[in-house]
């Protein structure tokens, strides 16, 4: 395909927002602001990514013991009996999930980008955190988590009860201990990674962050850099204490 559009004379290309999720965002948005004509406002929107995770990695520099944390992406895509526990390496997800000060269960383990690690490795392993992602998909026999527009919190959190209520996952002991949580799914693929990383390191050092808001944040996000009506939305979700 490539030699085809080079004897075009087409021009290629390419941008990373989930191979190396926080090293390839900003440069690749650089890129694009320069190959569409818009460096400027590709700039503000680094300047406010930039100083997002500035922070970020500021406060998390300050944390001696990093918690270790297993994430299961898409949760619930092939029904509540079956799919469990499929994860990312240090690609998507799991690059976050490290962005964000945490250590990734996928990263020690998973020969590639992504795979199954059993429940019984997981619960050998002892996450501090039990973490899910999700969002809102048609399809018959999906038990998905819906975040995003147009949802009910009622219907978030029952997924989320039902996901942590599998056989074999309701025996971890991050998820005995109430320490779960679950995300937006497409922040793993997407220049608004670091509402995701603000999310994740809310979650881990919560002392640390409980200034940060990453809801409000995305709202700014939404109403500086596009022209994507900013409605109500929900991205993230964990019971309450």
């Amino acid at each position: 395909m490539l030699a085809k559009l080079e004897a075009l004379h087409v021009p290629v290309v390419f941008v990373d927002y989930e191979l190396h999720p926080v090293e390839n965002t900003r440069p690749s948005i650089a890129m694009l602001g320069k190959v569409l004509g818009q460096s400027a406002r590709a700039q503000a929107y680094l300047d406010f990514y930039q100083q997002r995770l500035d922070l970020l990695h500021q406060r998390v520099a300050e944390v001696k013991k990093k918690p270790l944390v297993f994430i299961e992406p898409i949760a619930g895509v092939a029904g509540l009996d079956n799919g469990c526990c499929f994860t990312h390496a240090r690609n998507g997800w799991g690059g976050l999930v490290e962005a964000a000060g945490g250590e990734n269960i996928g990263s020690q383990l998973l020969p590639g980008a992504t795979g199954n690690v059993s429940v019984e490795k997981i619960i050998t392993m002892n996450p501090d955190y039990y973490l899910m992602t999700g969002s809102k998909r048609p399809g018959k026999g999906t038990a998905i988590i819906p975040f995003g527009y147009n949802v009910d919190q009622a219907d978030v959190a029952q997924a989320f009860n039902a996901l942590l209520a599998r056989q074999g996952v309701s025996s971890i002991p991050a998820v005995v201990a109430g320490h779960t949580g679950a995300l937006y799914h497409h922040f793993y693929n997407n220049p608004y990674n670091i509402i995701a990383i603000e999310m994740l390191s809310k979650i881990f050092y919560p002392t640390q962050f409980k200034d940060i808001d990453p809801l409000a944040d995305y709202h700014t996000l939404i109403a500086r850099f596009t022209d994507i009506p900013d409605d109500k939305v929900i991205l993230s979700y964990t019971p309450a204490k």
